[in-house]
């Protein structure tokens, strides 16, 4: 069984007020990440953790950008069913920088 981080350890970040058609919707929300597009970043799913039928936890990650402070970025993000589909009720980041004191360490806040 994989052992999920806890939540303190995500940047709070806005939660979107839309109702996403499915989890990877809400996915796609979040990273810079676009299916086919050039010199794309890379996606992972990390786990994705129920909380019920109706409630969800989704752990995402991508890496690989065109940037030259930022590593990876990963998301927490905690959803619930909705009419329509799926609504995003708090949401976390965390970056892996490729410079400062925590170089390559999950962190919350900016890059350097």
């Amino acid at each position: 069984m994989l052992l999920a981080p806890a939540a303190n350890l995500y940047e709070p970040i806005e939660s979107p007020d839309e109702v996403f058609e499915h989890p990877l919707a809400v996915a796609y929300h979040f990273t810079r990440w676009h299916p086919g597009e050039d010199g794309a970043a890379t996606f992972r799913l990390v786990s994705q953790l129920s909380g019920g039928p109706d409630q969800l936890v989704m752990y995402f990650s991508a890496d690989g950008y065109a940037d030259d402070s930022v590593q990876a970025e990963e998301w927490r993000i905690q959803l619930e069913r909705a009419e329509g589909g799926w609504r995003v009720t708090d949401a976390g980041k965390r970056v892996k920088c490729y410079r400062g004191a925590d170089a390559g360490e999950w962190q919350k806040g900016l890059c350097p």
